[in-house]
């Protein structure tokens, strides 16, 4: 008799302090093999479509950001190892803006954390990871903005200093924020269609 395929179960969509920012618990199956996940299927971001990924690898105590995108979404999901998203709205208008958070997004419990436009958001590495990387639009050098990750104007709680942290030299000379640039208004996110089960 052949083995009752299962269905992974969908993701609890959980809601983060900042509008627009969700985090995907995902549901690993598991058998004597080891487990498959599935990341992302369009119902669960419809509108949002996710035509470019990328795979990112860090060593140990690096910060990456914070950058920020006024035209498109970011999918972050960890594959191995454990990441600190910290992330911070700029958005004009929004809800939130102003709000800060941290995130800890760890392989062993599966998530992927959606970023809209217009909220800044940095990963930090206190241990080699690698990272699977999502946007809504391809990479445009035009859209990719930035500010010091210790800004005190962002209110990021990160757990390290600038010294404490490997820093790109792009993003070690990024701009306070009040120099940052522009930042997009605020516009609500597409309704999205809650995951079938």
């Amino acid at each position: 008799m052949a083995a009752e395929l299962v269905a992974a179960p969908p993701p609890k969509q959980l809601a983060t302090s900042i509008d627009g920012v969700v985090l995907f618990q995902l549901a690993p199956l598991r058998d004597e093999r080891g487990s498959l996940t599935e990341l992302c299927r369009f119902e669960w971001m419809a509108p949002i479509e996710l035509p470019q990924w990328n795979l990112v690898k860090s060593e140990a105590r690096v910060l990456r950001g914070m950058h920020w995108h006024n035209h498109h979404h970011d999918l972050i999901a960890p594959a191995d190892g454990t990441l600190l998203l910290g992330l911070s709205d700029l958005r004009r208008g929004s809800p939130t803006e102003g709000t800060a958070e941290l995130l800890e997004l760890d392989a062993r419990r599966p998530a992927a954390a959606l970023v809209p436009p217009g909220v800044a958001h940095g990963l930090y590495s206190r241990e080699p990871t690698v990272t699977l990387y999502a946007v809504s639009r391809y990479w445009d050098a035009d859209d990719e903005l930035g500010v010091v990750f210790d800004d005190p104007g962002l209110g990021v709680p990160w757990p390290v200093s600038r010294d404490d942290v490997v820093l790109s030299e792009r993003d070690a000379a990024l701009p306070p924020l009040a120099f940052a640039g522009r930042v997009p208004d605020w516009r609500p996110e597409p309704p999205r269609a809650a995951p079938s089960s």
